[in-house]
């Protein structure tokens, strides 16, 4: 329910950059489907039978607070980003590696300028910091862009400054993009982590954005009738695993988009899981063909399939978490390869497993790695994890690996938010680190 009700970043800024988007009305596929065809089957088409995903694009951001800038009367927020974008190119036999020439990072300084923040004349001494090369800018959070259109306040020029520094990051990306142009045909196209419109729309051929995390709010009309009306969540519902959508307008046909189901509904907590929203450019503002939109519905479909590292190197999601012990061992043992084997955490047991030791033993000679967490993620030995049990299994089954404290802070919001961490764990994270850690020598000693 969290998920639904507390949008992430990512389906946020597709809230924003896709905000004239609330109403679909149009289909934008050749031919053209109707209400009652909306699902068309795309089974996986792998690697070995049609290598079309060559190249990778994803951004990264992080902003840091430095404090509070003050000039004359007037105080305001300075904060600090640094910002990435890399492009990552396959081989025929699934290694992924940087392209060369495609990976950039960036330094930015934020803070308003004029009458929310710094004088003109502290503002042109700030600006001779920035480097030639473009690696170090002191940037105004004034300005508008696409994630931010709205005029600057007192109130916003924090949120502004994250904006304004993930808009640089899309900026970063289109650049990145333009270092593959020559390379990119109908046999080798590029996949975006996110939306097509990014500071502006990307109009390059051979390419697709593709997003994990999209608006829930969206409402498709295409008739007067009340069945030909219906919201994002009846469509999803709906959509069978290895399937997609029909394609949809946007942007008044400079995008057509489309959703395609990666993994089945039972596997999922609510139907909106297991899908991602997939946009391809259209500037000529023409439908997509539907076989074109079907060929790239099932590469993706065929990339979400997991394999090990050194049998099949391509694109994969990510497994964690697998929360039952006898989970991960079905998976091991299906997979069959000696670089697919099993991490167990002590703070996920405490909650799925009925006997820890019986799934330590259970787990056996698989058994490659071990979080030690206690029941409230604090350190080993403060809370009421059974570690005489837990010691006792490794022993039997002789593991002899890494036994790993994965802990976690209060003190950053967004982890503690992430791990439902409500209070302070230890007077310090040193003091968790150092208790915990002389806890497990004598467990296991």
């Amino acid at each position: 329910m969290e998920d639904l009700e507390v949008p992430d970043v990512d389906e946020l800024e597709d809230m924003l950059i896709n905000r004239e988007t609330g109403e679909i009305t149009d289909f934008a596929e050749t031919p053209e489907p109707t209400v009652e065809s909306l699902y068309r089957p795309t089974p996986p088409l792998f690697r070995p039978d049609r290598h079309l995903y060559r190249f990778f694009i994803d951004g990264s951001l992080r902003t840091y607070y430095l404090g509070t800038g003050i000039e004359g009367n007037r105080s305001f927020p300075i904060e600090l980003a640094l910002i990435g974008a890399a492009v990552l190119v396959r081989d025929e036999e699934g290694k992924v590696t940087p392209l060369p020439g495609a990976v950039k990072t960036r330094m930015l300084l934020l803070m308003p300028r004029g009458q929310l923040g710094v004088s003109d004349t502290l503002w042109q001494r700030l600006a001779t910091l920035n480097t030639a090369d473009r690696f170090f800018a002191v940037i105004d959070t004034i300005e508008k862009t696409s994630i931010t259109p709205n005029e600057a306040t007192t109130e916003n020029l924090r949120t502004r400054a994250g904006g304004i520094a993930r808009n640089r990051m899309h900026r970063l990306e289109i650049e990145m993009i333009e270092v593959t142009n020559s390379q990119r045909d109908d046999d080798h196209w590029l996949i975006l982590d996110g939306a097509v419109k990014l500071d502006e729309f990307i109009k390059a051929p051979n390419l697709i954005g593709v997003a994990k995390n999209f608006r829930k709010d969206p409402r498709f009309n295409f008739g007067k009738k009340r069945t030909d009306r219906k919201d994002i969540t009846s469509i999803l519902a709906g959509l069978p695993y290895a399937h997609r959508t029909a394609a949809f307008r946007a942007h008044d046909g400079q995008v057509a988009f489309w959703y395609v189901r990666l993994r089945e509904q039972k596997q999922l907590d609510y139907p909106l899981m297991g899908v991602v929203k997939v946009e391809l450019p259209r500037p000529d503002r023409d439908p997509v063909d539907a076989e074109l939109a079907d060929l790239l519905s099932r590469a993706l479909v065929a990339e979400r399939n997991v394999t090990p590292h050194g049998r099949d190197r391509r694109w994969h999601c990510h497994l964690y978490p697998i929360f039952l012990a006898e989970q991960a061992i079905e998976v091991v043992d299906r997979v069959d390869h000696p670089n697919c084997q099993v991490m167990l955490d002590t703070f996920h047991m405490n909650i799925e497993e009925k006997s820890l030791g019986n799934a330590i033993r259970a787990a056996g000679k698989r058994l490659r790695h071990v979080h030690a967490c206690e029941n409230d993620r604090g350190a080993p030995g403060s809370g009421n994890v059974t570690w005489n049990e837990v010691a006792q299994a490794l022993k039997d089954i002789k593991y002899d690996g890494p036994v790993v404290i994965e802990s976690f802070t209060s003190k950053v919001k967004s982890i503690a938010r992430a791990a439902a961490i409500w209070r302070s764990l230890a007077p310090t994270q040193d003091d968790l680190a150092r208790d915990g850690l002389k806890f497990l020598k004598q467990l296991l000693a």
